[in-house]
This record gives C-alpha cells, structure tokens and sequence, in this order.
C-alpha cells in the first residue's frame, strides 16, 4: 500500500513579509492588502516555507509553545483557510 501525499502549505511567493519595530506584515501587491500579523500568526508564517503540512505546522508550534496540539489545532487550521482564502499560500501535494 503506497502511502498518501501529505499536502504541504506555502507562502505565495509574490508576498511580501516584512518586520517593522516588531510588528509582522503581510503586503500582497496584487490586491493591495496589508495583513498585520499577532506573534502566533508570524510564527505559523515562517513556516510557510513548503516543507511542512498543516498538522506538522501544529505540532511545531505546539513544541515550541510547550502546549498540546488539540489547544492550538482549531487556530492554525483557521488560520492557513484565511490566508488560502486570499491567496496569501497556497496547500500543494507533497
């Protein structure tokens, strides 16, 4: 039996991040929208490289905030829909 493709989530590449005096932004030049980022959004971003699905991305963050990962699960999925909704990444076949 062939394991399934797990899908992977990547930023977009034509947005543009950016930190200023410790705000995170997001700047989508098609659409001309900003996104201000909290710190837990700035952290799911980073990790928007293509290399992690959305469950591995929870289970990153759940390490690093030392928290379980049902507490955080419901946030991060919310989260990467948003920004697929608005094209800011985009899920891809692993």
């Amino acid at each position: 039996m062939r394991a399934r493709p797990t899908p992977k989530v990547v930023a977009n590449g034509r947005v543009v991040a950016s930190e200023i005096d410790g705000e995170f932004s997001l700047y989508d030049p098609r659409s001309e929208d900003v996104h201000i980022l909290n710190h837990t959004a700035s952290d799911i971003w980073g990790l928007m490289d293509g290399s992690y699905s959305v469950a591995e991305v929870v289970g990153l963050l759940a390490r690093a905030y030392g928290t379980d990962p049902a507490s955080i699960r419901a946030d991060v999925e919310r989260t990467v829909d948003a920004w697929v909704e608005v094209g800011l990444v985009r899920v891809e076949p692993d």
